[in-house]
């Protein structure tokens, strides 16, 4: 899933300076950092649930996703870009829409992933929200002075993190924690104990 969701980090390109301007390496317009946190961010939001869980794979009663149905999961991204293009709505409200239709379609769907959709949402909200608040214990002048641009937020936080910031998370993970089974048909199980 890390590298399905590592390409999107080219919504940088939309992000800065309208959400916020972080420094990258070389001053690129898509920073390196800008992969390798979608990256992670896929590949943690896609296994997080099945791990606390304790929750595998199985093949048997395999439920197979038309291909039309998983073809659907294309409007989150078009609603996105739409959003961008016809409206002034800043991009993480944008993103945070698109993914909850995707979440919407997994749930109406495939209705066996309602927990995981669930549960990857809420544990990946939860993570990402203890990451940043560390983050911002430790390194305050480096993640959000001179970052944000808070002129364009809600100005609600969370610990003095932007509720976008958790929004986002939930919906990601909400999204990314059942793709894989969504798109490949495969159920979840407990597992045994060790």
């Amino acid at each position: 899933m890390s590298l399905l969701i590592a390409p999107f980090a080219i919504f940088d390109l939309w992000f800065v300076p309208e959400y916020w301007n972080p420094k990258t390496l070389f001053n690129w317009p898509i920073g390196v950092e800008g992969f390798a946190f979608a990256f992670a961010s896929g590949g943690i939001a896609a296994v997080l649930y099945e791990e606390i869980a304790r929750k595998g794979f199985f093949t048997q009663g395999r439920q197979n996703t038309p291909l039309i149905q998983r073809l659907l999961l294309i409007l989150g991204p078009l609603l996105v870009v739409a959003l961008i293009i016809f409206t002034n709505l800043n991009l993480i409200y944008a993103l945070s829409l698109g993914l909850g239709l995707g979440v919407v379609i997994i749930a109406a769907v495939r209705r066996d992933l309602l927990s995981d959709v669930f549960f990857s949402g809420f544990f990946f909200g939860l993570l990402y929200l203890g990451i940043f608040i560390l983050l911002l214990k430790f390194f305050p002048d480096t993640l959000i002075v001179n970052r944000y641009n808070f002129a364009n937020l809600s100005g609600f936080n969370i610990l003095e993190v932007p509720i976008e910031e958790f929004i986002w998370a939930v919906a990601t993970g909400a999204f990314v924690g059942p793709l894989y089974e969504f798109l490949v048909g495969l159920k979840l199980k407990h597992l045994p104990s060790k």
